[in-house]
Formats: C-alpha cells, structure tokens, sequence
C-alpha cells in the first residue's frame, strides 16, 4: 500500500512549491456507497474497492485519470487507508460528505503547490471517451474558472439521483445561470436546455477553496488550519448543495459523452454483469447478483435481488433514490448489518 509519498520541492521565491501551474487530480472515495449496499457497507468493501472485470472503481478512474497528470499528482481523498495504486492517500479525519473531502484535500495539496490547478472526481463513474474530458480540464484552466463538467443528455435519460445545470447559451465555457440539485422533475429540466452535472469540477485550487470559505466557512477554516477537532464540528453537506448551488462563479462546459453513474445496482450490473446462480422466468428486465444461493424469479419485472453475506436485498430499479432512508431502517431494527 502507498500512502503519502513526499514528492520533489523545489525553493521559489522564499517557499516550497512543486512548480507554478501544474495540474493536480482529487478523486473523491471516501463515501460508503450505500446505494450499492450490501457489497458496499463499512464492516467491509466500501464502493472504491467494488470490483467491474476484475478492476476497482478506484483503479478505473486512476488509470483515466492518469492519461491527464501523472500518478503522483492525484490524490485520493478517504477516511479509510487504501489501497492507492501509486498515487497519493490525504487521509480525512472523518466522513462529513464531499464539501468537507474537498476542502480539506484542496487545502493540502494549496501546501506542496501553491498554484495549483485541480481536477475533482468522483469514484464511481464511467466517462468515454476521455480526451474530451482532458480538453475541457484544459479550457477551464486557460479560463481560470471554476468550472462544472456539463453533460448533454435526452430526456429518456433523466434521472432525480443527478443535478441539472443552466449555462449562458451561446458559448463554449459559460457561466451557470441556474443549478438544481436532484430535482423532481427532471425530464422537464433537459427539455429546458439544462445540462446534467458530471460530478467533475475544475479550478485553481486556491480560487475553488476561497468560494468554499465564501458559503462554508467553518470548512474552510477547519480545512486550512488542518484542525481535527473543528473538523469533527462540521455539518455534513455535498459541495453541490454547500457551494455551487449558491455561488454566483460556476463555469459549465457542456460535452456530449457517454456518461454513467456506476454507483447504482441497476448501472453497476449494467456494465459488471450479473453474478450468480439464478433462473429468471417471465422476468428478463429484473437484475441478480449473489455470492452463493440460487435465486429463481417468476413473473418479476424491473427489479434488483442482491444476496451477499446473510442478506437478501430487494428492490424496485427505481427506487435507487430511497436507499437512505431504508438503510437508516436497516441500522435501527438490525444494528451491524448496515
């Protein structure tokens, strides 16, 4: 396992820096990927650890990742000591959502470069083909924006699991006008011109943490004195709700990419596969994954059966929004299992 690894510093004008300008990459795998529950659980394997043909989410990304800056410029946030396949661990003190998991991560990387430009990505998705990501990365940064990853979708592919984003028509690089997060009716914000956030933003890292400290400032604060105690204080919200539904300095660059949250059984099986023994009769659109008993489905449309350590876990494809509310369910009647 490679933790934190020193990388080379120069002396520049009085301070140690790794160089002016560079790109630097935060993957985001600090979460516990509940909607993958119950191979995602923290009594073992969270979702960075989940495997798709023989890989981990976590290494799918890095090896993308890793076509736009070298492995030891991309730094790992979690809570947990993982496995980081070359790159950097910024070990967070605690799980407070990815507001907190940013700031605290853009704060240490702000201390080995002081101009730094960074790329944040999520953990758990699938994003193709890649060189459109990296010239977006490298528009936003000759911009000097903050800047949202926008995707163009149809409405066929809406979804009230994702933020919408509104950018100033007309342009390559705009400013965001409007941002929903996980909106109702989400179909009708596709059919108004939105775009749906990717999850990947880009920035200097410096301009990116102050707007944090702008709606944030407890985060902020915690984050650049490496405070643990205050740290431990923080409310936990997403940097989607805390920040860039509220700041009035989001960028959007809009691509048309195939795009995918694998974060969902109904998207992890999509590309995984299914795994098991199962019969599925009068019931082809239902989905099955489990590690040791036969599963036999009769007449079942539209439905996910997970079976994974004593668990059996059923549920509607679309209820995908809800497994928060049912894993709060879950701890209370049965402690340990969640």
């Amino acid at each position: 396992m490679e933790l934190c690894k020193v990388l080379p510093l120069r002396r520049r004008q009085g301070a140690l820096e790794m160089g002016m300008d560079m790109n630097h990459a935060l993957i985001l795998a600090g979460g516990l990927g509940q909607r993958l529950w119950p191979i995602s659980r923290k009594q073992s394997a969270t979702k960075e650890g989940v495997d798709i043909h023989s890989q981990t989410m976590l290494e799918l990304t890095i090896s993308r990742v890793s076509q736009w800056v070298p492995r030891q410029r991309i730094w790992v946030v979690s809570s947990r000591s993982i496995e980081t396949y070359g790159c950097r661990l910024i070990k967070e003190p605690f799980r407070k959502n990815t507001a907190a998991a940013i700031a605290w991560g853009l704060a240490q990387i702000l201390h080995t470069d002081k101009e730094a430009f960074v790329g944040i990505f999520p953990v758990d998705h699938l994003i193709s083909p890649w060189e459109q990501v990296t010239a977006a990365l490298e528009k936003a940064k000759r911009a000097g924006t903050i800047t949202a990853l926008g995707i163009k979708q149809s409405k066929e592919e809406a979804s009230k699991q994702y933020g919408y984003i509104k950018m100033e028509e007309g342009l390559e690089l705009g400013k965001v006008v409007d941002f929903a997060e996980k909106p109702t009716r989400p179909e009708e914000y596709i059919e108004a011109g939105y775009l749906v956030n990717s999850g990947i933003y880009a920035a200097p890292a410096r301009k990116l943490l102050l707007e944090i400290g702008r709606f944030l400032p407890s985060h902020f604060a915690a984050a650049r004195a490496r405070d643990v105690a205050a740290f431990a204080r923080l409310r936990p919200i997403s940097i989607d709700k805390g920040v860039m539904e509220k700041t009035d300095r989001l960028f959007a660059y809009p691509m048309k990419v195939l795009w995918e949250d694998i974060g969902t059984w109904k998207n992890y099986l999509k590309y995984a596969g299914e795994k098991g023994s199962f019969v599925k009769f009068n019931s082809d659109s239902s989905l099955v994954y489990s590690e040791g008993d036969l599963v036999v489905l009769s007449g079942v449309q539209d439905t996910v059966v997970v079976v994974k350590d004593g668990i059996v876990f059923v549920m509607h494809k679309d209820a995908e929004k809800d497994m928060g509310k049912v894993l709060e369910e879950v701890r209370r009647s049965y402690p340990g299992f969640a």
